[in-house]
């Protein structure tokens, strides 16, 4: 119930108070004459006087009771914007030390082709792991045929599976650079209020690059168990990199 109709309802039966003891009184007492007896006014006085007295003496106390709930309600809302304000800055500063990391990275990988661990930036890990996972998908969907030749519906790999394999394929390491990423996550998912997680999760998302931060994911995913269950979690967490196939899994834009 928001504000406004706690302010109406509570108008509302102040009116009626004030209002009812008198037509009470005058419907019961409407047949007989008007008293010209002192006593009779007296006691009409006491009467009101003690009805009036015990409302004001409620009106005063639920004052009081909504006061503190609108305080309690604003005090609630202020700290929760300040740990917002807090996480925000947080996500912040944990992205650009995460992002300051992967740009100084050497990604040192299992070259299956050549049987060898080579040493490469960025930019050529990323097309060379993108080129291997979409091969690796298309043989899932080979196999899948060739095991199943009577099933003539559309076969759709599992992204997270593909993924995942292929990282251990590669046996690809984000040692240093996890403990960020971490931190992040944990950061999301310490946020009770579901509309501040999802600005969070949008924050990060803007601050960092989807295509690598995919590989990092699923690498997550394979090897951190709170990582796991944040993404799992968190809808939207994990997005494809671009010209990733993909099915179920994730999300993309």
């Amino acid at each position: 119930m928001n504000t406004r109709k706690i302010i109406i309802i509570s108008v509302t039966i102040l009116i009626a108070a004030l209002f009812l003891p008198v037509i009470i009184f005058s419907w019961v007492f409407s047949e007989l004459p008007v008293s010209h007896q002192v006593q009779d006014w007296s006691n009409f006085g006491s009467y009101i006087g003690g009805v009036y007295s015990a409302l004001f003496g409620f009106f005063s106390t639920a004052i009081v009771c909504l006061t503190l709930l609108f305080t309690i309600k604003y005090n609630k809302e202020q700290i929760e914007q300040i740990k917002k304000q807090h996480f925000s800055s947080l996500i912040n500063i944990y992205a650009e030390n995460l992002n300051s990391k992967l740009d100084k990275k050497t990604y040192s990988y299992f070259h299956p082709e050549s049987g060898c661990h080579v040493n490469n930036n960025e930019s050529t890990f990323l097309v060379y792991i993108l080129k291997k996972y979409n091969n690796n998908y298309d043989i899932e969907i080979l196999n899948h045929k060739s095991n199943n030749p009577e099933d003539k519906r559309q076969y759709h790999p599992n992204v997270l599976r593909i993924g995942i394999n292929t990282i251990s394929e590669l046996e690809i390491k984000y040692s240093s650079e996890i403990g960020n990423l971490i931190q992040i996550l944990n950061l999301i998912d310490s946020s009770e209020n579901l509309s501040t997680r999802k600005e969070l999760l949008s924050q990060f998302q803007a601050v960092t690059h989807r295509d690598r931060m995919f590989w990092m994911m699923l690498y997550a995913y394979a090897n951190i168990p709170s990582a796991r269950e944040s993404i799992a979690f968190n809808e939207g967490l994990l997005i494809a990199a671009e010209g990733v196939k993909r099915s179920t899994g994730c999300i993309n834009d």
